[in-house]
């Protein structure tokens, strides 16, 4: 089986969560060997779900090969988003921080039950724009139009959105208490406040240039599905000699 984020998360400690962890708690017990896309996940394995540390093999997910750096069409100053639109992304949080800011444009890619919410916390701010899903094929425009891509969600079991946004290098801003693999969050510009780091394009670009994006392009560019591919057959073959 494979697991990915958010196992420790607060929903599943409601009745419906609670049945879950039993439910995946049986199941582990039945699994030879277990996958898990990152050290947070199998962390989260071993504390929530009792999975035994010596089942689980870490192998992180790939990116699509097409996202590149491209040259960006207009100089307006971007910020973006692209994700679900749920309470655990927290984006009301980068909404409000933008509507107090003089920055051009906030685009906003993605869908979920807290849409409706946003729209209305963004109405009458023309500069937010939301995209809604945004397909394979429009990734590399999206990244590519922005100039930082802000991911203020609280917990994740790794973060593709970030990694994809530094192959295509760009800088990328998370919160300080966001619970994120520190191997990717070490990467990213890290913040205790959107607010005041928006209110300021000139300090959010100093911010910016603080990290490092050619080697976050080269780490990027190491997510790779053929990789992956072949540890998932490595992992199937040690399962069936058992």
């Amino acid at each position: 089986d494979k697991l990915g984020s958010g196992i420790g998360y607060s929903k599943w400690k409601n009745i419906a969560g609670r049945t879950y962890n039993r439910f995946m708690i049986n199941i582990s017990k039945k699994c030879k060997g277990v996958t898990a896309v990152s050290e947070q996940t199998k962390e989260d394995l071993t504390t929530y779900l009792d999975v035994p540390e010596k089942k689980i093999k870490v192998i992180r997910s790939g990116i699509r090969l097409d996202l590149i750096p491209m040259k960006r069409k207009d100089k307006t100053f971007r910020v973006g988003y692209l994700g679900q639109l749920d309470r655990r992304k927290r984006i009301h949080l980068l909404i409000d921080a933008f509507k107090a800011s003089r920055l051009g444009e906030l685009t906003i890619g993605g869908a979920g039950l807290d849409g409706p919410i946003l729209k209305g916390l963004a109405e009458g701010d023309k500069r937010i724009k939301f995209l809604g899903l945004v397909p394979d094929s429009r990734l590399v425009d999206f990244y590519n139009s922005l100039d930082v891509f802000v991911f203020p969600t609280w917990i994740e079991g790794y973060g593709l959105p970030i990694v994809e946004a530094m192959a295509c290098k760009k800088p990328v801003v998370v919160l300080l208490d966001a619970g994120i693999p520190w191997d990717i969050k070490k990467r990213c510009v890290i913040v205790d406040r959107l607010d005041y780091v928006l209110a300021n394009q000139t300090y959010l670009t100093r911010l910016c240039k603080s990290v490092n994006i050619e080697a976050n392009y080269r780490w990027a560019k190491e997510h790779d599905w053929d990789k992956a591919v072949d540890e998932y057959i490595k992992v199937y073959e040690e399962v069936l000699r058992g």
